[in-house]
């Protein structure tokens, strides 16, 4: 096939691709010292922190700040990789409040006597004046912490996720391997946390808690709750102490009678299958306590999907529910209403006390996002002392005759998601120009949120309460990359050339698409984003995009011939909750730039489309997100924009076994190609990790399904090039899964080859494996069309 010159290489996507995970606001004091889960309150500039991955440095992710000049500061140390393994995904590694961050480090790691410590969680101050020496504190040979940050816990076994500060401790969830007789903990913990073992191998899982790790670096953590599988969101309420608010107010008053919320779920279920909300009081100040101990446990609600739970004072509590088809809004009075002490096997709707919850909003979308990882924000308050109310009356959220607007809560600012697409609410003004939305958090008179655009790649921006927004941090924006291929090692014409043609280039955009598919003879709808290629420099295929209703099923009669026509690349997601994306996104850019088309596929299962789509897949991973690829594959061919002779499919993880199986049952497909895909699924669900060990029989349904939809049973039907990827350090899908397929491929002489990547895991984040990987997919497609 014919390929245009594109200026989007393989270099490019890797050098290129700094990602933000995480971005959180500090409002910065010089007036004490005092750590405070009061830090909004507190005089001072607002500070916007995010953590960002960056592929050449190894995939190591850094925390940086912006400062009210708009300078960027790199706050962690070059040594150090911020990152967790808490539910083996991670996420929320960090978090900065009055000037003072805490983190795990994922790169300390020494061996002794008693085994390998597996996390180190750090406090770390930060002064008006950043000095090289303060960047990374450390062990000396005194066993003295080092001017900077300070070591104040390390565990074997142990690590630290989705963190608070709180007094004299921080309060986060932990995760422990039960490797080693001898703990560093309070002997505190439940016969039923100290007793669970792993269902299929006999193994001890892992127990996760929430636990007080002191700040002092007496390494004496206390353990607050345990006992149930899985938790996320510890939260503490604000100070009962109205006097703590003030500026002369008493540091010692500030962490009396505060309440702690949480959310807990137990196997089999995912947190988006059945959530359980929990608040606890403290029965002791925590600034003066030697052992904070929970109180007045009780669990305030239930339901199929609970999610965000953040406090608005000291009592009130909101959070996400999903009930339906689509989420909710509640707000928890917590000194009101009796706990729930039972339970039900199935919840389709929330449980709880109605004297106690009130409904604030109904959506006709998702607000959360399923979560993989800690620290995702969808939605938060803007200032709630002021009158800004449109009637002028002080907001009061159990009120609700002041929603004067049923579309809105006019303190409220959320992201929603429908249909595969993403809007931004910021205080009752839609936001427009952007397409995806997370972490939103309350920034000056608005909000700041990571958002992307068709035309923009993610970036941080502050939206106003009116409408406007201004971008205060973008990574990978054209001007940046720009200057980025110029310094790629080539000739300096190449280099020239290539930056010219960058600046001045024409992305495809996306166009949402819906196409029929379903089994049994029973129809169904599935969803998708089609990319139409770019033959050359920022100009589309003739007749790329997709015809009207009335000529959607029949080719134009002056459309090429089928041989003609640009070739298809379909993608199946990961996940499999997962979803296509709605922003910029360079990979897709890649291969449309290279004359191919782009259908990525919004199976069912996918995030976005409702609680129903979403759990369409339920007992039927492996036939229906299969048949929804190749039947979008169809579809396109039907519309006669796509070579029906050049068709490729892609998937990683959940979505490299989509791939397997479509292979293995349609010849619609030229080649494909996987990374770190699932062959063997009854040998994956006996040796997966905890978060997900009851996963794969609920997306599957049965024991004699698992053996039927596993691809290394069918591989005798698998007569189609495919390109095998996988990384050596693969905690979720063995790298043995990989081996054994390509071994049958070998074996009945079907065309493949099998690319190991040193030291990758699930995810390659390493820039030369991305450049390894993005280069050998494209020669490799290349080599079958």
């Amino acid at each position: 096939m014919r390929q245009p010159d594109s200026p989007i290489t393989a270099e490019l996507l890797a050098e290129g691709n700094i990602t933000i995970s995480q971005v959180v606001v500090d409002k910065s004091t010089t007036k004490d010292n005092v750590k405070s889960s009061l830090g909004d309150e507190l005089g001072g500039e607002e500070l916007l922190y995010w953590l960002e991955s960056r592929p050449n440095e190894n995939g190591r992710s850094v925390i940086c700040r912006r400062l009210p000049d708009g300078q960027i500061e790199e706050l962690s140390s070059p040594a150090a990789n911020i990152s967790t393994g808490v539910h083996t995904y991670g996420g929320a590694a960090w978090w900065v409040e009055s000037d003072t961050l805490y983190f795990q480090d994922a790169n300390y790691s020494r061996s002794h006597s008693s085994g390998e410590i597996s996390g180190a969680l750090y406090v770390q101050s930060i002064g008006d004046e950043l000095k090289e020496e303060k960047l990374r504190g450390g062990k000396s040979k005194t066993g003295k912490s080092k001017e900077g940050a300070k070591l104040i816990a390390e565990c074997d076994g142990v690590q630290f996720a989705d963190g608070r500060p709180a007094g004299k401790y921080f309060i986060c969830v932990t995760e422990r391997e039960q490797r080693e007789p001898k703990r560093n903990i309070s002997e505190n913990m439940s016969e039923k946390t100290n007793k669970k073992t792993s269902k299929k191998t006999g193994d001890k899982e892992p127990i996760a808690q929430i636990e007080a790790v002191p700040l002092d670096g007496s390494k004496n953590l206390t353990v607050l709750v345990s006992g149930a599988d899985f938790y996320s969101s510890p939260r503490l309420s604000k100070s009962l102490n109205k006097t703590s608010r003030s500026s002369d107010s008493k540091p010692e008053n500030i962490f009396a009678d505060q309440k702690l919320a949480w959310l807990q779920w137990n196997h089999p279920n995912m947190s988006w299958d059945k959530t359980e909300l929990w608040v606890g009081d403290f029965s002791a100040d925590l600034l003066n306590t030697a052992k904070p101990e929970l109180s007045n446990m009780r669990k305030v609600a239930e339901g199929s999907w609970i999610s965000q739970p953040e406090w608005l004072d000291e009592n009130r509590l909101t959070f996400i529910s999903e009930e339906d088809n689509w989420s909710k809004f509640f707000i928890c009075d917590t000194s009101k209403g009796e706990a729930i002490e039972h339970d039900k096997t199935e919840h389709d709707e929330i449980e709880y006390n109605e004297t106690a919850i009130s409904l604030l909003k109904s959506f006709n979308a998702e607000v959360a996002l399923p979560e993989w990882s800690f620290g995702e924000s969808r939605y938060c308050f803007g200032d709630l002392s002021n009158d800004n109310h449109l009637d002028g009356n002080p907001f009061d959220p159990l009120d609700n005759s002041l929603d004067t607007n049923p579309d809105h809560l006019a303190s409220l600012a959320y992201a929603t998601s429908s249909g595969g697409s993403e809007q931004l609410n910021v205080f009752g003004v839609a936001v427009e120009g952007y397409s995806s939305f997370s972490q939103i958090r309350k920034y000056k008179d608005g909000v700041i949120a990571l958002a992307g655009s068709p035309e923009r790649l993610q970036e941080i921006v502050y939206f106003a309460g009116d409408g406007s927004h201004e971008i205060l941090y973008a990574p990978n924006q054209l001007e940046e990359l720009t200057a980025l291929i110029e310094s790629i090692e080539s000739t300096a014409l190449t280099q020239s050339t290539q930056a010219k043609k960058l600046d001045s280039f024409s992305f495809s955009v996306s166009e949402a698409v819906e196409f029929p598919s379903g089994e049994d003879g029973v129809r169904k709808t599935a969803y998708g984003l089609f990319y139409p290629a770019i033959y050359s420099l920022g100009t589309k295929s003739k007749d790329s995009g997709l015809k009207n209703k009335a000529q959607k099923n029949e080719a134009d009669s002056e459309n090429k011939a089928s041989d003609e026509l640009p070739p298809l690349i379909v993608m199946a997601h990961g996940g499999p909750t997962g979803a296509a994306r709605t922003s910029l996104y360079l990979p897709q850019q890649f291969w449309t730039s290279r004359g191919f088309n782009v259908l990525d596929v919004n199976y069912r299962g996918s995030t976005g489309f409702g609680k129903k789509y979403r759990q369409a897949l339920n007992g039927k991973w492996g036939v229906a997100d299969v048949n929804d690829c190749i039947a979008g594959a169809k579809y396109l061919i039907d519309a006669g924009l796509v070579n029906e002779n050049q068709i490729a499919i892609r998937g990683s993880s959940a979505g490299g076994m989509t791939v397997l199986l479509a292979l293995a049952e349609s010849d619609v497909f030229s080649c494909g190609a996987i990374k770190y895909g699932v062959v063997d699924l009854v040998a994956l669900e006996k040796i997966t990790h905890k978060f997900e060990s009851h996963y794969i029989k609920q997306l599957v349904g049965s024991e004699v399904a698992l053996k039927q939809r596993s691809p290394i049973n069918h591989l005798d039907k698998i007569n189609t090039p495919l390109l095998i990827m996988s990384g050596t350090n693969d905690p979720v899908v063995p790298l043995e899964q990989s081996q054994q397929l390509a071994k049958a491929l070998k074996e009945r002489k079907v065309k493949h080859e099998l690319l190991l990547f040193e030291g990758e895991g699930h995810g390659f984040h390493r820039a030369d494996s991305l450049i390894k990987a993005q280069t050998a997919e494209l020669e490799f497609f290349l080599s079958c069309f």
